[in-house]
């Protein structure tokens, strides 16, 4: 599986092949539920529901489930409601996305508070295969 680089890797590792200024705009962006779980318009987590068959009613919602989930970047994590808040884990990193829209961070007995992805490059987070393939990873 492929894994955020850090700017300075990434072009040196990629001189002449992508766009480095793509790549550091990507890696500055603020860190949001949807880059971790599906989420719709508004934040809000989507079930899967894939399995639930094809009547109508089910059909928008899947669509709109599985259109969130091309979009989430890194790989593997479950979300689940908190008290003033949402964890957000792969069981080694679990992120709080806390109701005053503070993010922390926590791994075994380390903590931090995260802005954006570049903050969290060196956690080693793997990231889905249409981000590696996006951005050369």
């Amino acid at each position: 599986m492929s894994k955020l680089k850090s700017m300075v890797d990434y072009v040196l590792e990629n001189h002449g092949i992508k766009d480095p200024i793509f790549y550091a705009k990507f890696i500055t962006q603020p860190l949001e539920k949807w880059m971790f779980v599906p989420c719709d318009e508004d934040g809000n987590i989507l079930e899967d529901i894939t399995g639930q068959g094809m009547i109508p009613y089910y059909v928008e919602k899947v669509h709109r489930f599985l259109t969130a989930k091309e979009r989430v970047i890194f790989e593997g994590f479950q979300a689940t409601s908190i008290e003033n808040g949402l964890m957000i884990t792969n069981g080694i990193n679990t992120f709080y996305f806390w109701d005053n829209k503070e993010i922390h961070y926590s791994e075994r007995y380390a903590t931090a508070i995260p802005q954006t992805i570049e903050d969290i490059i060196k956690y080693k987070i793997e990231v889905t295969e249409s981000i590696a393939k996006k951005y050369n990873l």
